[in-house]
């Protein structure tokens, strides 16, 4: 073997020993694991959010997860910080149900505005419920439920408070274990 051919297979098989062990601690993790893959660590999680407004293009936007309402300016518009006057801070974390709605007023200054989908909308999409976001009329569309029952579940939240998950719905007259377990896939997992 030539000393150029032994420098080349050295090469060959000092890279060949710094990839391995990275290809092998690099497998395709399993989802029980937690573990990350070594050269790509990938966000998949998004947010589904409607864009509304004054914007060149208003529609459904999928951003990834931590996106903020200053991300949605920032990709939509192009709008100095000073001329924005939010009802909601621009820091604001997006959640998948989201319409963000921006609107220059005369003087050219960005209002912003924030406020969810409606019921419909959200199960079009695909994005779970929240029983607490639901109004009368979101109730109403649900399997199962129809305008009187929908009436007293939002009096009740009114009285009562808050339901956080779906299965305190059952604190409603009306509402028993079988209309919980026919909507519950409608809504967010807790």
């Amino acid at each position: 073997m030539s000393l150029q051919n032994s420098q080349r297979f050295i090469l060959w098989l000092v890279a060949a020993l710094l990839v391995i062990p990275q290809l092998i601690k690099g497998h395709c993790p399993s989802r029980k694991s937690g573990e990350s893959v070594a050269f790509l660590h990938v966000s998949t999680a998004q947010v589904t959010v409607r864009v509304k407004g004054a914007v060149p293009f208003p529609g459904i936007y999928h951003f990834p997860d931590g996106a903020t309402i200053a991300t949605v300016i920032n990709m939509t518009m192009a709008v100095p910080a000073d001329k924005m006057m939010a009802k909601v801070k621009p820091d604001t974390l997006l959640k998948s149900g989201d319409v963000v709605e921006l609107q220059l007023d005369e003087d050219k200054n960005l209002e912003i505005t924030l406020c969810y989908m409606d019921a419909k909308e959200s199960m079009v999409l695909g994005i779970p419920l929240h029983p607490d976001l639901l109004d009368v009329a979101g109730w109403d569309t649900l399997p199962g439920i129809g305008p009187e029952l929908a009436k007293r579940i939002v009096s009740d939240r009114q009285i009562n408070g808050d339901f956080y998950s779906v299965d305190a719905l059952k604190r409603v007259p009306g509402v028993g274990e079988g209309k919980i377990r026919q909507i519950r896939g409608l809504f967010a997992r807790r």
